[in-house]
């Protein structure tokens, strides 16, 4: 829209009209824009190059044969040249403001990423799962907005939200968000206290009966959809290992000797730089899998022996400082430095300092807010240097690989790293207050309390389920992301520059009332930030009748579509990740607790 009204999407959408003394004012995210012209040109070179670039990523990854065979993926090709073909059209036809290009990216993204394709799958399982239940809460909705018309229609009391059905099925659905709640109960229990009965119904029925059977349709899907997917993984694992036996098996005896299965483990170790296999802990789980005690391995065992090796060994990767001073890094000194440094007690003394820390910046914090005076700051250049050092004592123990492959350390290395960047910027030459840095270093030194707390035994069941569960919730993200991407192109479409304080439509309604002009649709970004209180729910309806006055009624389908597809569906599918994280979290934890290592490893 903002190309027939202006490129900097500060007009009113053409033919939009504005309230007799008032001034139009269009507020948006002020980011800046590129003028058209220029945009045309980077998103036709960008095409262009996408075009071009993924057919060579095809023999990249899947070799040149194939690569040639398969080339670009069909439904790739045809979405890349109907977004070039709209970017020509848009050469020619400027002024024209819908264009099919900016839908068709986040097909392309979907049709390129196998982890995003796979959350949109589990997603339209989850919707072919719960529509019934979907369809019980419209058919709740409707019946129950029929009785409270009959009952109130014709009163003061049901004036307001149930003067005809159209205006009942509406309040009644935002009724099943409680956005609306207790707002919409007190006129009627004002009248009638029996009316309770009808709206506590309406709460049990809705919101603690087929709500929740929304979350347990969608958990069962998703561990439907996660058993499947894992059941094809180890399939896939055992037919490899097997395929290994059988290049190992030279007699075809059907067994291996377990020397052969050592010098495996020895070439392996031999020509791997990065990584080790333990031979003692390898004979350990050898001596536990066979359990025929005849020091071969059958086709099965081996698959057993390979399968705990991959599951339960740390392959650490050997830093390079230690490959390239092996003497040094393999003495006694230096391997009781890392004892040291990687000891509990180590942990206890920096727990310690870090409390202290923060009792003392508890009292500076008073004293900076009392007098909003600088402080010295040589505490907190200490702090930053001493945590600084135990960073690069850490790396120099560990190596870069084993120290940034725990989340706690990669918090410490952030929150070390951010301190110093802090003082870095308190040079004059960034012209930066010294009360902003204050405040950042006072934050920094606050946020060291969760170090302790990732370090406690209670907590680290919870740090463990963020662990294993942020891998998941990136393909959540991912799909959210798609769907405020998608959300925000429509609302542009359907809102973009119609609402704008001074609006006639927008007199003296709710949404002018509460003065919520800075929630709309003007540009991208805006959209995304309306878009997130639209999915908090929150104060969500006076939104939608705002949006509604200055179109139709009938954008109220954009907003109940957002809530089912983001609230229902997507959060929903969030939800049943975290309980499951916690359950298999929860499970690691009390089997490490009461089975010695052997025996977890074979139940594994």
């Amino acid at each position: 829209w903002c190309w027939a009204a202006g490129s900097d999407c500060t007009a009113p959408y053409p033919g939009s009209s504005v309230a007799e003394g008032e001034t139009a004012v269009v507020l948006n995210s002020n980011i800046t824009k590129l003028p058209q012209f220029i945009g045309l040109i980077a998103e036709a070179a960008l095409l262009g190059l996408l075009l071009i670039i993924d057919p060579i990523l095809q023999f990249v990854v899947i070799g040149r044969t194939q690569g040639m065979a398969r080339g670009t993926p069909p439904i790739r090709l045809v979405l890349y040249l109907f977004a070039i073909a709209d970017v020509v059209v848009s050469f020619f036809y400027p002024t024209r403001s819908f264009r099919i290009s900016p839908y068709l990216r986040p097909l392309i993204f979907i049709a390129s990423s196998y982890e995003l394709f796979a959350i949109i799958k589990s997603i339209g399982k989850a919707l072919v799962s719960m529509f019934q239940i979907l369809v019980l809460l419209a058919l709740l909705i409707a019946a129950y907005s029929w009785i409270g018309v009959i009952i109130w229609g014709s009163t003061t009391a049901g004036e307001e939200y149930f003067s005809d059905y159209a205006t009942a099925i509406k309040a009644m659905q935002i009724l099943l968000t409680t956005a609306n709640s207790p707002d919409m109960l007190v006129p009627e229990m004002v009248a009638s206290r029996w009316s309770a009965i009808y709206f506590v119904l309406f709460f049990v029925l809705g919101l603690y009966l087929l709500l929740p059977l929304v979350l347990a349709s969608v958990y069962d899907g998703f561990k439907e959809e996660h058993e499947a997917e894992r059941t094809h993984r180890d399939n896939m694992i055992r037919l490899r290992l097997e395929e290994a036996f059988e290049i190992l098996d030279v007699n075809n005896s059907g067994e291996l000797e377990f020397d052969t299965l050592f010098r495996l483990f020895k070439e392996f170790n031999r020509l791997s730089r990065s990584r080790k296999i333990d031979l003692a802990k390898a004979l350990n789980y050898m001596n536990t899998l066979d359990v025929n005690a005849s020091k071969t391995i059958t086709k099965d065992e081996f698959v057993n022996v390979l399968k705990v090796i991959r599951l339960t060994f740390n392959f650490v990767k050997e830093p390079w400082l230690h490959r390239k001073f092996p003497g040094f890094f393999t003495s006694r000194g230096f391997k009781g430095f890392v004892s040291g440094i990687t000891s509990r007690y180590y942990e206890y003394v920096i727990n310690l300092i870090v409390i202290a820390s923060i009792a003392e910046c508890i009292w500076e914090t008073a004293r900076f807010i009392n007098s909003e005076t600088a402080t010295e700051g040589f505490v907190d250049l200490g702090l930053s240097v001493f945590f600084l050092l135990e960073l690069v004592l850490k790396l120099i123990a560990l190596g870069w690989t084993a120290y940034f492959a725990s989340y706690t350390n990669q918090f410490n290395a952030l929150i070390a790293l951010t301190s110093v960047a802090a003082f870095v910027l308190y040079v004059p030459y960034f012209n930066i207050s010294a009360g902003i840095i204050i405040r950042i270093l006072l934050i920094i030194r606050i946020t060291r309390l969760f170090r302790i707390i990732a370090s406690m035994r209670s907590c680290q069941l919870i740090v463990s389920t963020f662990s294993t569960l942020l891998p998941k919730l990136a393909r959540v993200a991912m799909a959210l992301t798609v769907l405020y991407y998608f959300f925000a192109l429509l609302g542009i479409e359907f809102f973009g520059g119609r609402v704008f304080e001074g609006a006639e439509e927008l007199q003296d309604t709710t949404f002018d009332d509460l003065d919520f002009y800075v929630d709309n649709f003007n540009d991208f970004g805006q959209a995304v930030l309306t878009l997130f209180q639209l999915m908090v729910v929150g104060n969500w309806f006076p939104l939608a009748d705002g949006f509604e006055a200055v179109t139709s009624a009938w954008f109220r389908f954009y907003f109940v579509s957002w809530w089912v597809l983001c609230v229902i569906v997507i959060l929903n599918i969030q939800i049943a990740l975290i309980i499951d994280a916690f359950i298999e979290a929860h499970q690691r934890d009390r089997a490490s607790r009461s089975s010695p290592v052997q025996q977890a490893v074979v139940q594994k």
